[in-house]
C-alpha cells in the first residue's frame, strides 16, 4: 500500500526507465572517451575532466534537491531535472573542446543530481518491508540492464557517427520527459515541519555511525569503479588489446548482465544470508575482479574477471540502498538519500580524476592492483562493523 492513501504509486517502469536515464550521464559516453580526447586534440589525463564535470554538480546539489523535494514534493523537483538534463545533453553534441564539452556536462551533471535519487526516494515512499527491497533490486536491474546496453550502444555510435554519436542519445530523454509528466502521480510535501526543524530532524540521522558509514562505502566503492573500471579500462583495453570503441563498450556493458540477474534476486538473497553478508561477499569479489583486471592475462580471462565486478555491483548496491533508505524517516527521506546521493557523485567525481592521474603516473595494472588492495581491506573495516550493517 502507498504511504499516504490519497497518493497513487507511480507506475514502475517510468521510474526504472528515469533510473536508465540518470546513468546515460556516463556509461554511453565513457567507452568513447579515447576518441573524444583524440579528436579534441586533448591529452589521456583530460578523461576525468570529461566524465568529472558532469558528476561534480550532484556533490552538493543532490542534498539541496533532496530538501526541495521533501518540502515540495518530488514530482515538482524530478520533473526540471528532466528538461535540463535532456537539453544539456543534446547541446553536448555541439561541443568543438574539451573545455566546451566539460562546461556542457556540468549543466547535464545539475540535472543529473535528481534522476536516481529520486527515484529511490519514490520507491521509498511507496514500497515497505520486502516489497521495497524488491523493488530497489528490480531498479537495480534496470539500471545494470542500462549499464549493459548503454556503453555498447555508445560505442557502436561512435563506430558509426563518429565521436558525437554517443550524445546523440540524449534527444531521446524529452520522450521519458512526456511520460513522467503523463504517469507521475501528483504528490505533496513530505515534510509537515519548518526547514530548521527539518534539517535538524535530517541532521540526526546522518549524524548516526551506520549512516555515516554506508555513505563511506558508496563513497569509496564508487572511486573505484568510475576511476578505475570506467576512466582507466578503456585505456587498458585500448592499449593492452587492442580493442575500438565498439569492443570496448561491449566488454564494458558485459558484467551488467551478471548484475542483473543478482539484482532481481537481491530480495531473497538478503533475506536468506542478510544484507552485511551480501555488503561484505560483494566488497572481495571486486577486490578479486580488479587483481584480475590488473593482471597480464589473456582477454577471454580478463572478460572472467569483469564478470566477477558485475557480480559485485548486484550484491552490494542494492544492499546498501536498501539499509539507507530503512534509516530515513519519512519526512527526511528526500534529504538523507539525497546526501547519500552527493556522497555518491563525489566518488564518481574524484573516481575519474584518479584514474586520470594514475594513467599518467603509475599505469593500468599497478592501478587495479591498488584498487583491489582497497577493497579488501574495506570488506574487512565492514566485517569489523557487522552488527551496524546486518
Amino acid at each position: 500500500m502507498p504511504n499516504d492513501a490519497g497518493v497513487r504509486r507511480p507506475p514502475s517502469w517510468i521510474l526504472f526507465t528515469i533510473s536508465v536515464v540518470g546513468v546515460t550521464l556516463i556509461t554511453p559516453i565513457a567507452p568513447v572517451i579515447p576518441d573524444i580526447l583524440r579528436a579534441l586534440d586533448a591529452p589521456e589525463s583530460a578523461a576525468g575532466l570529461i566524465l568529472g564535470a558532469a558528476t561534480l554538480p550532484g556533490i552538493l546539489l543532490a542534498p539541496v534537491i533532496g530538501v526541495l523535494a521533501d518540502r515540495w514534493g518530488r514530482r515538482r523537483v524530478l520533473l526540471p531535472c528532466l528538461v535540463l538534463f535532456a537539453v544539456a545533453g543534446s547541446a553536448s553534441a555541439l561541443s568543438t573542446s574539451v573545455a566546451m564539452l566539460a562546461a556542457i556536462r556540468f549543466i547535464q551533471g545539475i540535472g543529473a543530481a535528481g534522476l536516481i535519487n529520486l527515484v529511490i526516494v519514490l520507491i521509498g515512499d511507496h514500497w515497505d518491508g520486502s516489497d521495497r527491497v524488491r523493488m530497489l533490486g528490480r531498479n537495480s536491474a534496470a539500471l545494470t540492464a542500462g549499464i549493459a546496453a548503454l556503453p555498447t550502444m555508445g560505442g557502436a555510435l561512435a563506430d558509426w557517427l563518429g565521436w558525437r554519436g554517443p550524445f546523440y542519445l540524449y534527444p531521446l530523454v524529452f520522450l521519458v520527459l512526456l511520460a513522467a509528466v503523463r504517469t507521475l502521480p501528483l504528490d505533496r510535501p513530505m515534510a509537515s515541519i519548518g526547514v530548521g526543524a527539518q534539517l535538524k530532524a535530517s541532521g540526526e540521522v546522518l549524524r548516526t555511525p551506520v549512516v555515516l558509514g554506508l555513505f563511506g562505502l558508496e563513497v569509496v566503492v564508487m572511486v573505484a569503479i568510475f576511476g578505475l573500471i570506467l576512466t582507466v579500462l578503456p585505456f587498458h583495453l585500448e592499449e593492452a588489446y587492442g580493442l575500438s570503441a565498439g569492443a570496448r563498450g561491449i566488454f564494458l556493458g558485459m558484467p551488467s548482465l551478471v548484475s542483473f540477474w543478482i539484482s532481481l534476486n537481491i530480495a531473497r538473497i538478503t533475506d536468506r544470508y542478510g544484507r552485511f553478508r551480501a555488503i561484505t561477499v560483494g566488497l572481495v569479489v571486486f577486490g578479486v575482479s580488479f587483481f584480475i583486471l590488473g593482471s597480464p592475462v589473456p582477454l577471454l580471462v580478463l572478460g572472467a574477471g569483469a564478470l566477477l565486478w558485475g557480480l559485485a555491483e548486484g550484491l552490494t548496491f542494492p544492499a546498501l540502498l536498501d539499509r539507507i533508505t530503512e534509516a530515513a524517516g519519512t519526512e527526511s527521506r528526500g534529504t538523507v538519500i539525497a546526501v547519500g546521493a552527493g556522497a555518491v557523485r563525489l566518488g564518481q567525481t574524484v573516481g575519474p580524476i584518479l584514474g586520470g592521474v594514475a594513467l599518467v603516473g603509475i599505469g593500468a595494472p599497478i592501478a587495479f592492483m591498488a584498487g583491489a588492495a582497497l577493497l579488501v581491506v574495506l570488506a574487512a573495516a565492514v566485517a569489523v562493523g557487522r552488527a551496524r550493517f546486518g
